[in-house]
């Protein structure tokens, strides 16, 4: 059974930024806010791979391919990867075209500054139940990718004047 424990164990004190459980329950992924990006072991929170990074590496969200052999993030820049987690290799399959303000390092900012720009600047990601296609949202703004060819993206732009960044695919991919 999972425990938060598991994750509070590795990632210590840190705060996470973004966790996701595998669809067979067998691994996390999670992020802290100093740019480190985790998948452990569920059972015994062993680390099976982990991505060093950066505060602008920070991960916002995180979501599991339907096999659980990758998942898929995005950063505080608005990029988004899928990482292979077996290697550990990372492939940015775009951004999400949001204009942002440059942003100062961690060390300048204060927790309140960090904690403002991720709520602002969140982007939420989501894999299709096929595994071929990808999303992200971030305020007004959906983008989706074919994992093959992420170079050919389709942007969607909405009239919402608040905006929307949790995004999921339905069970049958529509």
């Amino acid at each position: 059974a999972w425990s938060t424990t598991v994750v509070s164990c590795v990632v210590g004190s840190s705060l996470i930024a973004a966790l996701a459980i595998s669809p067979d329950g067998s691994r996390i992924a999670c992020s802290d806010i100093n740019g480190f990006t985790r998948v452990l072991n569920a059972q015994t929170g062993a680390e099976l791979q982990v991505l060093k990074g950066n505060f602008k590496d920070l991960r916002l969200s995180i979501s599991f391919s339907p096999t659980g052999k990758a998942f898929l993030s995005s950063t505080l820049d608005g990029e988004v990867y899928v990482c292979d987690i077996a290697t550990g290799v990372e492939l940015k399959i775009g951004t999400t075209g949001v204009k942002r303000p440059p942003h100062k390092s961690h060390s300048d900012d204060g927790f309140m500054q960090i904690m403002r720009r991720m709520t602002r600047d969140w982007v939420g990601v989501a894999w299709a139940p096929d595994g071929k296609l990808v999303a992200s949202c971030q305020r007004e703004t959906i983008n989706l990718w074919r994992v093959a060819s992420p170079e050919k993206n389709v942007r969607l732009q909405t009239e919402c004047a608040v905006g929307f960044e949790p995004i999921v695919f339905s069970r049958d991919g529509y």
